[in-house]
């Protein structure tokens, strides 16, 4: 979840808006961890889940020009706990820098704006992480940096949000030996109260 710490007083003057969100959250330990094959253990990161209690802080900052130009960062660093096997993910930083135009269409909402807002957007995406730990002692082969081109459309009707982004590798840092970052595709689903 997410608190909105600060927007911009409105007045028929204002062309700049900035808006300023921090929030938080915790990721419950669902989904197996301790699959086994024919040949051996499952590498943890090829585990559907993780087995740890793991908690999120976010913050998002979003501005825009006359209503329709916009540039939003988003940040999220991931405090990961260690499972009962003692593997211990590493702490993970996110960060998303896009541009964005917004396009209005419907009939005019008690709010002032349009029933549809359309946003697409094109920016960076950046993920880090440190090396994994295994009773303590770092894991070799673990963490590393990747760089993506992102690109979407955010959908919205009243207070309903459909958002798709497509994420594509140009340049990775990794640690070790590690299965390299393909194209990457989301959709989500969202509703503002």
């Amino acid at each position: 979840g997410q608190y909105q710490l600060y927007n911009t007083d409105i007045d028929a003057d204002t062309k700049f808006r900035q808006r300023v969100f921090v929030g938080g959250g915790v990721k419950l330990p669902t989904g197996a961890y301790n699959k086994s094959i024919v040949y051996g253990v499952v590498d943890p990161h090829f585990q559907p889940g993780t087995g740890s209690f793991d908690f999120l802080l976010s913050g998002t900052y979003i501005a825009r020009y006359m209503g329709k130009l916009g540039w939003s960062n988003d940040v999220i660093y991931t405090l990961n706990t260690a499972n009962s096997n003692d593997y211990k993910f590493a702490n993970k930083f996110n960060f998303t820098s896009t541009f964005f135009y917004q396009i209005e269409s419907g009939k005019q909402t008690r709010m002032g704006g349009k029933e549809w807002n359309f946003l697409p957007h094109a920016g960076t995406y950046i993920e880090y992480a440190g090396r994994d730990s295994q009773n303590g002692n770092e894991v070799a082969g673990t963490g590393g940096t990747t760089v993506f081109l992102t690109g979407g459309l955010d959908v919205y009707y009243n207070q309903f949000s459909v958002n798709f982004t497509y994420q594509h590798p140009t340049v990775e840092n990794m640690d070790g030996d590690q299965p390299e970052n393909q194209r990457r595709y989301f959709i989500g689903l969202g509703y503002s109260f």
